[in-house]
């Protein structure tokens, strides 16, 4: 756009994108900022979840676990008494965790974790 002879570039700032995660606190508040105004600030759970949700897709089931650090034990151990195998090849095609190795929603009730 041109104004008075001059080459002027509009930017719009106006959208959350661009936040900033500290890798070994992972998605959560302490772990995840956002820009408010000039100034980082912790993301609340809220925005984290929609942030995961714009990028993942419309079903929770299906979105990355805002837990990470999660062990299957129990689950595994009451699989292989079944004879049944519960490794990371049956874990990503049941959906519990992504092709990219990261832990879905579906996989924290056989973790032992609460929502």
């Amino acid at each position: 756009m041109n104004e008075n002879g001059k080459q002027i570039v509009a930017i719009d700032g106006s959208k959350e994108h661009g936040a900033h995660i500290i890798s070994k606190k992972g998605l959560c508040p302490e772990g995840m900022f956002v820009r408010q105004g000039y100034s980082p600030v912790p993301a609340t759970n809220t925005a984290i979840r929609r942030m995961i949700k714009e990028t993942d897709g419309g079903y929770f089931e299906e979105m990355r676990s805002l837990e990470q650090d999660l062990s299957f034990e129990a689950a595994q151990k009451e699989f292989s008494e079944r004879n049944i195998l519960l490794g990371e090849a049956q874990m990503k095609t049941l959906g519990i965790i992504t092709h990219d190795g990261v832990y879905t929603n579906l996989g924290l009730p056989l973790s032992g974790r609460h929502f």
